[in-house]
């Protein structure tokens, strides 16, 4: 999966990040280093972030996913519970219980 993050606003996190990472697919991250997208990636160790402009590298994580996929070791990251809607409601729903604990 590719997210290109905009090149004026490193902090700017596409929406799809989180579905692509929920998929549980290697993401590709391309932007100005660092970005917030890209930590994210690192972070949960999903995939990687490269430059725009860094065309070899690029090429070369491509080839990477190809290699692993042709040899049938491309392995999802599984999935992240924290980023389904039931777990993310369930988290709202903690917030407003809490919210209405302290204000009663």
């Amino acid at each position: 999966m590719l997210v290109l993050v905009p090149s004026n606003d490193p902090g700017a996190i596409p929406a799809k990040l989180f579905e692509y990472v929920r998929s549980g697919n290697r993401v590709l991250v391309l932007s100005r280093q660092p970005s917030e997208a890209g930590e994210i990636v690192r972070s949960l160790g999903c995939g990687e972030e490269l430059p725009y402009d860094d065309f070899e590298g690029q090429k070369q994580a491509l080839q990477r996913c190809f290699h692993l996929w042709r040899h049938r070791r491309l392995e999802g990251f599984g999935r992240f519970p924290q980023f389904e809607r039931r777990s993310q409601a369930q988290r709202l729903a903690e917030v407003f219980e809490r919210a209405l604990e302290t204000n009663g």
